[in-house]
């Protein structure tokens, strides 16, 4: 897993055309979602982790850390090669200088 730059969705535009050659091994995905941070105090995320369906977690640092502010939201998106993913994440953020490990919830659909 890896974060997606504009470059890159620029190279991966091409599989999105409808009449182009696709020679994809595996489970391909982008996956986009938001950080919410409803705490009062900012968090620091290091880096995520994204289960697929087959047990395993895949992880990805975040090179800087992401700072996101209390009350902010932090739009994300991912490249997955080992999908397909589940719909929960964990997020590790660091807290008094330690690295924790966080479960996500997501927002209940309108």
């Amino acid at each position: 897993m890896s974060s997606v730059s504009l470059q890159r969705l620029k190279e991966l535009s091409s599989r999105f055309e409808p009449s182009a050659e696709r020679n994809v091994s595996g489970y391909h995905q982008l996956v986009r979602f938001n950080l919410y941070n409803f705490g009062e105090r900012p968090v620091v995320v290091c880096a995520i982790g994204l289960p697929n369906t087959r047990g395993e977690t895949l992880h990805c640092e975040t090179v800087p850390s992401i700072v996101v502010a209390a009350g902010a939201r932090y739009p994300m998106m991912v490249e997955v090669m080992n999908g397909p993913i589940k719909e929960v994440a964990e997020i590790a953020v660091k807290i008094n200088g330690q690295r924790l490990w966080v479960a996500t919830h997501s927002l209940p659909k309108s």
